[in-house]
């Protein structure tokens, strides 16, 4: 629906243009009428997780708000130890 949607606005042609959907065009098909958007598209399985340089980066990002995140909570205690013995 949304290849469809930005085919009809590239062609600047109204939203209830007919679209025919295929995963491929057959040249001699009769059923795609005068007048009609035909809109190819097809599925394709391209991989799984990150790639081995997203993988270092993605680690690296996790490693750096883990660190973040204890520093902070070491900010807190010391805040909070501080103003206990402050009392």
């Amino acid at each position: 629906d949304w290849r469809a949607a930005k085919t009809l606005a590239a062609l600047r042609l109204e939203p209830d243009t007919p679209v025919v959907r295929r995963a491929e065009h057959d040249p001699f098909d009769d059923l795609v009428a005068e007048g009609t958007v035909l809109v190819l598209g097809h599925w394709r399985y391209t991989g799984r997780g990150h790639s081995p340089g997203q993988a270092l980066f993605a680690k690296t990002i996790a490693e750096d708000l883990a660190e973040t995140r204890r520093a902070a909570r070491h900010a807190i205690q010391e805040e909070v130890d501080f103003w206990r013995e402050a009392a």
